[in-house]
């Protein structure tokens, strides 16, 4: 396929490629990220394009795997992250869920205190359960900072909780 057949035929797709991407993750920014991955796959099999013949629907169920691909692999990260939160040493929290809401809302409080950038990093890495890459993507840093900056953070709200109780 040539570059000028590829652009007439597959660049005009983007706003259903977008629109589909945004139903399924409700994320601007990852429905942004599968438009992009959607064109590179397709560019990196130009050659075996032709032999599409209704190249919005395939461009389609191609944005449509690639969503469900990455709904997996965050549910995969939640996951993981719950099963690690279950190793994580007891601090004195019993098993009372008035006791746990209380101290969720007190790590929170700890987490809304800290300077911006340390506070945008650990809401995504609480909250949206986003791994240290991810984070450095969205953020702009290293991602050796970010994994720097959740250590302390982590060892900070640990910290205050251990005063607390």
């Amino acid at each position: 396929m040539t570059t000028e057949i590829f652009k007439r035929t597959y660049l005009p797709l983007n706003a259903q490629i977008y629109r589909v991407a945004m139903h399924l993750l409700n994320d601007e920014e990852a429905a942004k990220d599968t438009v992009q991955d959607v064109y590179v796959k397709l560019w990196a099999s130009k050659d075996s394009l032709d032999i599409i013949d209704d190249p919005k629907s395939f461009v389609i169920k191609m944005t449509h795997n690639l969503c469900v691909d990455k709904i997996r692999r965050n549910k995969l990260r939640i996951e993981e992250k719950s099963d690690n939160m279950e190793m994580l040493p007891n601090i004195g929290i019993e098993d009372n869920p008035v006791v746990s809401r209380d101290t969720l809302r007190y790590v929170l409080d700890c987490i809304n205190r800290m300077p911006k950038k340390q506070k945008e990093i650990m809401l995504l890495f609480v909250t949206e359960a986003l791994d240290y890459k991810e984070i450095a993507k969205r953020t702009g840093l290293t991602e050796l900072n970010v994994r720097v900056t959740v250590s302390r953070s982590r060892n900070q709200i640990k910290k205050e909780l251990e005063e607390l109780l």
